[in-house]
């Protein structure tokens, strides 16, 4: 008997349990059952796609300056954060970063691609992150090194191209490119106007 209702206590605490998680997780404006689009959203090139801030859905991270929210949540990979509005909406707020984030690395080494062929090798390519004040992150020291590529056509040569790699940025009034995502497993080199089929 004595094991009957020790079973009955447990099963009331694990009620308690569920029900007290139910209620942080409505309070936290998250749903109980995720509902989400059956084919996620394609993002821009240098957004990243995350999950939101109840961890069901994967939507396209908002940028610097731009409202934010659980459900529409910062590019993190960017080091930007959702800073709530004082005296406003409490789940509302504005993307904000540092000055200028550090530069940053590709979380895993990527194959470059450049005119349909991919670099022998991979690579941990640096980017510059955003500034809190409007400004953009660009790069600021730079050097020249040489990616050998290969081709996966077999009429094609393989070649060296000379790139920029970057080494550090800065906070500048001219405009740049959107840092990588950490989910690529490729990365596009910017003004290749070369065109290839497979």
């Amino acid at each position: 008997m004595s094991n009957l209702r020790s079973i009955l206590r447990q099963g009331h605490f694990i009620t308690l349990v569920l029900l007290s998680w139910a209620a942080v997780e409505a309070q936290r404006g998250c749903p109980l059952k995720c509902s989400c689009p059956s084919s996620p959203s394609s993002c821009s090139p240098g957004i990243s796609s995350v999950l939101d801030s109840c961890g069901c859905c994967r939507v396209c991270a908002r940028q610097f300056n731009q409202d934010c929210s659980p459900a529409e949540p910062c590019d993190h990979i960017k080091g930007l954060r959702c800073h709530l509005k004082s005296g406003g909406d409490p789940n509302r707020g504005l993307c904000r970063g540092k000055k200028c984030q550090r530069t940053t690395r590709s979380p895993k080494s990527v194959q470059i691609v450049f005119a349909g062929c991919f670099t022998a090798r991979r690579y941990r390519p640096r980017s510059c992150g955003s500034c809190s004040d409007g400004r953009f992150c660009v790069p600021s020291v730079t050097r020249t090194i040489p990616l050998h590529f290969q081709c996966p056509e077999p009429e094609r040569d393989d070649f060296t191209r000379n790139v920029m790699w970057i080494q550090r940025c800065s906070c500048s009034q001219r405009n740049s490119r959107q840092g990588l995502s950490s989910q690529a497993e490729f990365f596009n080199l910017p003004n290749d106007i070369h065109t290839y089929t497979h």
